[in-house]
């Protein structure tokens, strides 16, 4: 498996430890990028996770319509308060997950030869 392939399982698995996910996308996002950023985190919500948009900037005007500001979080520079972080924690617990130490190639390698 490559370092590619193995950077994507890693995520796959991140993914699935994790209880609440964030989803951001760049400020002034376009269209594209917000409409990704949407069904990302619907999917995720499906698959049972908590999972939260975030956008910062103007709407895109081909898709005002859809008043995207009231489905998404809009203000990335204030956070959460402190009460909704407290609330949330007690609602769906910390995000928290392991990241393994993966060893080295070369020392893969060198058990391999060493057998």
């Amino acid at each position: 498996m490559d370092t590619q392939q193995q950077a994507k399982q890693q995520i796959v698995e991140r993914i699935k430890q994790a209880n609440n996910i964030l989803v951001t996308v760049s400020n002034n996002p376009s269209v594209d990028q917000l409409a990704a950023c949407i069904g990302l985190t619907l999917l995720l919500n499906k698959m049972g996770k908590h999972a939260t948009a975030v956008y910062s900037g103007a709407t895109p005007s081909t898709i005002e319509f859809l008043q995207p500001e009231k489905t998404l979080e809009t203000n990335t520079d204030a956070g959460l308060s402190l009460p909704e972080v407290e609330v949330r924690n007690r609602i769906h617990g910390p995000n928290e997950f392991e990241i393994k130490e993966e060893a080295p190639l070369w020392k893969k390698y060198l058990e391999q030869v060493g057998e």
